[in-house]
């Protein structure tokens, strides 16, 4: 392993009160298409949908090249940082979902 990076994240307890942690991933590869490193240290990793299903991505900052992955709303804090570690495990194996450019 190269390296490593910490990145941060919120999650929902069991009282639906926010929580910030973080997660320790290796250093992601650069961007398969174009070569840039993603943009992995915002928090802005999650997006929700309906309320009970959560997104993790990984985007180039340069060509909009991105992964990701989608489940229901982890209930534990160790849940969402298995989903995050799996999608930047995509993003290394240069499985590539999206491209807006």
């Amino acid at each position: 392993m190269v390296g490593t990076v910490e990145v941060a994240y919120v999650w929902l307890d069991k009282d639906l009160e926010d929580r910030e942690s973080t997660v320790t991933i290796p250093t992601p590869c650069n961007c398969p298409v174009c070569g840039a490193p993603p943009d992995v240290l915002e928090d802005a990793l999650a997006e929700f949908e309906d309320g009970d299903r959560v997104a993790y991505r990984v985007v180039c900052p340069e060509c909009m090249a991105a992964t990701g992955i989608t489940g229901y709303l982890p209930e534990s804090e160790s849940a969402h940082a298995r989903l995050i570690r799996e999608a930047f495990d995509k993003w290394n194996r240069h499985e590539l979902h999206w491209r807006f450019s």
